[in-house]
């Protein structure tokens, strides 16, 4: 019994043991730049308030209801145009960074398929 017991107790101890000289494996970290799409905060363009609206449109005699229908079409076509301008600033600017994303996109397709053939071992400097 205790020469199990001593055969055990060094079985253990070489395995602990051949586990401790095992050589580390060092891993190599490489950069790799994502592509981070930055899209400016669109300006504040609040709604205006329409002269003409659901309060007074009953109250109005027909001349001014006249009158006040010309400001609020006038009100409104100044929005959208102001919403226009906003709209085709970021259709312009998509415009101009196309290039540029589909540039860094192909970039990273690229180095997407070096990595998967790289077949070298991890470099040991760090």
């Amino acid at each position: 019994m205790r020469t199990s017991n001593l055969i055990l107790c060094l079985a253990v101890l070489l395995t602990l043991t051949a586990c401790k000289t095992k050589q580390e494996v060092k891993i190599e970290y490489r950069d790799r730049y994502v592509p981070v799409y930055v899209v400016p905060a669109p300006p504040e363009v609040k709604r205006p308030e329409l002269l003409l609206n659901e309060k007074n449109k009953d109250t109005v005699s027909d001349e001014e209801f006249s009158r006040l229908y010309s400001a609020t079409t006038a009100q409104l076509n100044g929005y959208i145009e102001v919403l226009e301008e906003v709209y085709n600033k970021y259709a312009e600017l998509a415009a101009l960074s196309a290039p540029n994303i589909n540039k860094l996109d192909q970039a990273l397709l690229t180095a997407d398929k070096v990595e998967e053939n790289d077949t070298r071992e991890p470099s040991t400097n760090r």
